[in-house]
């Protein structure tokens, strides 16, 4: 059976075996759910938790599953986005997170996101 990684760096690695590509490729035509851990109040330069901290703010003691249900709102359906440096995105065929690691950014122009 033949294997083939596709790497979205560095949050995760998937696997895709053989005859399983079609199923894959049909399975995210439809809804998904993610579980999440996240830090509040931690702004990093990746974006992601193997950054570096650039920024830190409070975190209200009155934070309620409710407050946060509503606040995750505002990424529902289609939202303009500006991708980050250290992203799989390509830039003159190569990933923008290869360019960030050495330092080089490039202008990042928004673009619709559907979530």
């Amino acid at each position: 059976m033949r294997e083939r990684w596709i790497r979205r760096p560095p949050a995760c690695w998937w696997s895709v075996l053989g005859r399983a590509t079609k199923l894959f490729e049909q399975l995210q035509e439809h809804d998904k759910e993610y579980l999440a851990t996240v830090r509040l109040g931690v702004e990093t330069d990746t974006y992601d938790a193997e950054g570096r901290v650039v920024a830190e703010g409070e975190v209200p003691s009155d934070l309620s599953p409710e407050t946060i249900a509503e606040l995750l709102k505002a990424f529902e359906g289609e939202v303009e986005q500006v991708p980050p440096m250290y992203s799989a995105l390509k830039f003159h065929g190569r990933p923008l997170y290869k360019l960030a690691r050495k330092g080089i950014t490039v202008p990042a122009q928004a673009a619709p996101s559907s979530n």
